[in-house]
């Protein structure tokens, strides 16, 4: 039987708990799943309202900010378009610090 390893304690583990508490809804997943989708180029924040159905844009504001404050995405403002982007390697630092403090994540 091997043995796991410790977790990492170099991994800022208040800041995987932001992530990870900003992920904790599913209108912040569809939030990131649309970005992934978008690319590089992102999206205006009327066009991912508009793809996700959310009709009050104070809504939308609201799961936004949790992500900006984890870190997850971020705004540009284009004149009067404020685009959206996942940040960059934000998705694959949240797998590897997980990955980190879990020992690699198997189960047996």
């Amino acid at each position: 039987m091997s043995r796991k390893p410790e977790p990492n304690v170099a991994v800022d583990l208040d800041s995987l708990a932001d992530r990870l508490d900003a992920l904790g809804h599913v209108t912040r997943l569809r939030i990131l799943a649309e970005l992934c989708r978008a690319g590089p180029d992102g999206l205006a924040v009327g066009t991912l309202q508009d793809r996700l159905g959310i009709g009050a844009a104070s809504t939308l504001s609201k799961h936004v900010a949790h992500l900006l404050t984890a870190g997850l995405m971020t705004q540009e403002r284009r004149s009067t378009v404020l685009l959206c982007r996942i940040s960059d390697g934000a998705l694959a630092n949240l797998r590897v610090d997980l990955d980190a403090v879990l020992g690699g994540g198997t189960s047996d």
